[in-house]
């Protein structure tokens, strides 16, 4: 079919004295000679395509490695942090009590200053090592079988002060009639206290409750505050470290950004899963579900 076009086109414009019977062979050549070019430009562009996809994967890989060196690196660096940090809150405390009892009130304020300034920095040291510590797929559960009533008095003990510095009032609601969980006791505070911590900053005189409820197999924490509240658009970047709702936030209400994704993280790896709602100017709620009792993992 296409040869028989070709040959009647050709007749037709021989017949119509367009062209001559000589310019016929540079007519026949031309689509070979733009078939041809078509090609090479083909092979050249998917040869560009190839390298630009390599070095794509160079660059990848360049960048996880570094990732995981500088994880690696945090991760062993713990001890080498936390150590001399500890040691400088240790004789900060020795040396206000020593002010208190030879009544060097100025004294005893500027080293309260100094403790609460290294307490303040040991907390985001401790942030960070166990962000590096997920990353480098470093963090260990520690699984241990714990009473859940004596769990529940610490957390509302540390959690209460805290809460009612705001002008808040904490409410407690328990509906599980549990008697132990096996789980790991000590992550499981360090989240619970996030939430709470993160509820009673955003929330003044109002009201943070912590809620418990039983879902089968599994266990459900709920911190809901009164507080400010977020949009849309703040609750799809709440999980992302280093990242507050609003650029205002970290200036108003301080801290880093690094409670909440540790706490999901921490969470995902017990095998649970944490969520939020909010609604701006009504206030959050922030859920974890976990197993009433995990094995022991890595």
């Amino acid at each position: 079919i296409v040869a028989a076009t070709v040959v009647g086109f050709l007749l037709y414009l021989l017949d119509m004295d367009i062209i001559t019977s000589a310019q016929i062979p540079y007519l026949l050549v031309m689509p070979f000679v733009y078939g041809v070019f078509v090609k090479r430009s083909n092979e050249y562009r998917d040869r560009i395509d190839y390298v630009k996809t390599e070095e794509l994967k160079i660059l990848r890989e360049q960048a996880q490695n570094a990732s995981k060196a500088k994880s690696d690196f945090l991760a062993n660096m713990s001890h080498e942090l936390r150590t001399p940090l500890n040691a400088i809150l240790g004789y900060s405390e020795m040396l206000i009590e020593e002010a208190e009892d030879d009544e060097l009130e100025t004294y005893a304020s500027d080293l309260a200053k100094i403790q609460s300034s290294g307490e303040h920095l040991l907390t985001l040291i401790n942030d960070i090592l166990d962000l590096s510590k997920i990353e480098a797929g470093k963090m260990e559960l520690h699984i241990e079988k714990f009473e859940f009533e004596k769990h529940l008095n610490q957390i509302e003990a540390t959690a209460k002060p805290l809460v009612e510095k705001n002008g808040n009032k904490f409410i407690l609601e328990s509906n599980v009639s549990i008697k132990s969980l096996k789980n790991d006791q000590t992550k499981l505070r360090q989240i619970l206290f996030n939430m709470l911590s993160n509820a009673a900053k955003f929330t003044k005189e109002g009201t943070v409750t912590l809620s418990i409820s039983a879902i089968e197999k599994d266990i459900k924490f709920a911190v809901t505050d009164t507080g400010i509240g977020m949009n849309e658009k703040q609750l799809g970047k709440v999980f992302d470290e280093f990242t507050q709702a609003e650029a205002s936030t970290a200036k108003d209400y301080g801290g880093t950004g690094l409670g909440l994704p540790i706490s999901k993280k921490m969470t995902e790896l017990m095998g649970g899963k944490m969520e939020v709602e909010s609604e701006e100017g009504k206030g959050t709620t922030f859920s974890i579900t976990i197993p009433l009792g995990i094995e022991e993992v890595k």
